[in-house]
């Protein structure tokens, strides 16, 4: 990368997902340090093929869960990319063939037969934030860790918050039994 001054097409990571620890708000810097190391300072950061796990036919991709992972993750990329983008709007997943069943554990935030995730939500929820992202003071339990917020104006003036509560620990997809 140091010797070409061409631009940079792609930059691959195999995490299927933003690294996020459960106690801390931004996850992994990302490429940026390591674009301005090498000279480009510059480059746009668009981040795609993102999502909640990279393995096919996993329960995880139809709960709330997933939607919460969404609403963290694309909060915890904010001002740090220039684009993210959820790996694949639907179920047709072309390089699996076709799903087996309607509720197979797609990718998608709408399955095969056009329902809606908690993810699709999860995004249209984002889509009503405002413009200008506003500072959020939270305090108490689980505050800036299990509850998030995400609040702006919009241009007519009006406020626009989304809370939501998450945890990082996909093995309380289900919810604790205790």
């Amino acid at each position: 990368m140091r010797r070409s001054t061409g631009p940079i097409e792609s930059w691959r990571t195999r995490t299927g997902r933003l690294r996020l620890h459960p106690h801390v708000r931004q996850p992994a810097a990302g490429p940026a340090p390591t674009l301005r190391r090498f000279g480009r300072p510059d480059a746009r950061i668009l981040w795609t093929e993102w999502g909640v796990t990279p393995t096919h036919f996993h329960p995880v991709n139809y709960g709330v869960f997933a939607a919460t992972f969404l609403l963290t993750g694309m909060r915890s990329a904010a001002g740090r990319v220039d684009a993210l983008s959820y790996w694949v709007a639907s179920d047709h997943f072309e390089e699996l063939g076709r799903p087996p069943r309607l509720l197979h554990g797609g990718f998608g935030l709408i399955t095969v037969g056009g329902i809606a995730k908690p993810r699709y939500h999860a995004v249209w929820l984002l889509s009503c934030l405002g413009e200008t992202e506003l500072p959020v003071r939270a305090s108490g339990d689980g505050a800036d860790g299990l509850v998030q917020t995400w609040a702006s104006r919009r241009a007519d003036g009006s406020l626009a918050v989304l809370v939501w509560a998450s945890t990082l620990d996909e093995s309380k997809r289900d919810g604790d039994p205790r």
